[in-house]
Formats: C-alpha cells, sequence, structure tokens
C-alpha cells in the first residue's frame, strides 16, 4: 500500500494542515465534511502538496518533521516548489543557522561571565586583542 503526506490549506484563514493517510481522497473528504475534530472550523480544506511513500513509517516520520518547523515559510517553499528537496535544503539551513546562533550567544556568554566584566574570557585571555583596547 502506498502513504502519503499531505499538506492542506484552508480556504477560510489560510492556515495549514499537515496529515499523513493510506487514502487521501478520502481523509480529505472527511476533513472537508467537518468529521475531523482539528480541522472542522476552518472548512473547507484544499489540498496544496502530497508525497508519497512506501510505508506507514516514512509517511508519519515525514509528517513529524514537517509538523516541527512550526513556521510558515519552510512550508510554504515545499508547496511553491513541489520538490522534497527543497523542503530538506530549507529545513536543514535554518536548523544549522538557529545552532551556529545559539552556540555564539553560548560563546559570548562564557567569555563575557558575570554582568561585572572582568575584561578577560573564562581561560584568562583578554575579550579583545591589547591593540584594539
Amino acid at each position: 500500500m502506498i502513504y502519503s503526506v499531505y499538506i492542506l490549506k484552508s480556504n477560510k484563514n489560510n492556515s495549514y494542515y499537515i496529515g499523513s493517510s493510506g487514502n487521501v481522497a478520502k481523509r480529505i473528504a472527511l476533513h472537508n465534511r467537518g468529521m475531523v475534530k482539528s480541522t472542522k472550523r476552518y472548512l473547507p480544506w484544499t489540498i496544496v502538496y502530497q508525497e508519497r511513500f512506501n510505508n506507514l513509517s516514512l509517511a508519519r516520520k515525514k509528517e513529524s518533521q514537517l509538523k516541527s518547523l512550526k513556521k510558515r515559510k519552510p512550508i510554504e517553499n515545499l508547496i511553491k516548489s513541489g520538490d522534497p528537496r527543497q523542503f530538506w535544503w530549507t529545513w536543514a539551513y535554518s536548523i544549522t543557522a538557529v545552532h551556529c546562533i545559539r552556540i555564539a550567544v553560548m560563546a559570548v556568554r562564557f567569555c563575557l561571565g558575570p554582568p561585572k566584566l572582568s575584561g578577560h574570557c573564562g581561560d584568562g585571555s583578554p575579550i579583545l586583542p591589547k591593540s584594539t583596547i
């Protein structure tokens, strides 16, 4: 059996819903009849993206990854391109950027230490080279 991950867009408020199913047509019909609690307030729904998988486990994993984004931009990029590789590149890039920022903030916190600056990093070296002080 073929399983799919799909993205629906609400015609009422332009929100997105991400789901997976073995029978997408039947599942979308349930969404649009108000039979799915999480989507019935925002009827009607239109399918804007679908990706097929050979097993349910892979489909659910992809669904989970898409839901973990929590941001519209990568989802909209995926929908526009229709290419799952575009999603992975955008997702990896955003994750990498977030981690780089977190590492930089941690490094600055380590070097600056407590609110009263001593003028040195935690290892005793100056924060700035002597030529710039």
